[in-house]
């Protein structure tokens, strides 16, 4: 999204490509992108981390997204004291589990992880480190 705003700058100088690339633009937003948490195969998703810091935000509460950047789609909420499993990381974004319930998310120990728990990425900024 960030770089569709960036060429549409460019872009309109150039008035009559200006709404073909505005076009082409919006349809690549539209598109569903996931980026799915891998697990580390060194260290697997053993650490667990805490949601903390959360009083200031809009809505007081972490999303979780499909991908790591505010552009993705938002598919989960946590709040303040929620605990996930840290798999991996892109940037300022953490690749984690939720912990269900039942406790029973049943992680790999490398690949893909595509279980029952919900999955995504959240930011950084809003978790700590609990062990591991």
């Amino acid at each position: 999204m960030k770089f569709c705003a960036m060429k549409r700058l460019v872009v309109l100088m150039m008035s009559s490509a200006f709404i073909a690339f505005n076009a082409s633009c919006s349809l690549a937003n539209d598109v569903e992108n996931t980026v799915p948490v891998l697990i580390d195969p060194q260290s697997g998703c053993e650490a667990a981390i805490e949601v903390v810091g959360l009083q200031n935000v809009a809505g007081n509460f972490l999303a979780v997204r499909n991908g790591p950047g505010t552009d993705f789609s938002n598919v989960g909420k946590l709040q303040n004291g929620d605990f996930l499993w840290y798999c991996s990381d892109n940037g300022d974004w953490l690749g984690v589990v939720v912990e269900n319930e039942s406790g029973t998310c049943e992680i790999p120990s490398e690949g893909e992880y595509d279980g029952t728990c919900l999955s995504g990425w959240v930011s950084r900024n809003y978790t700590k480190l609990i062990a591991g």
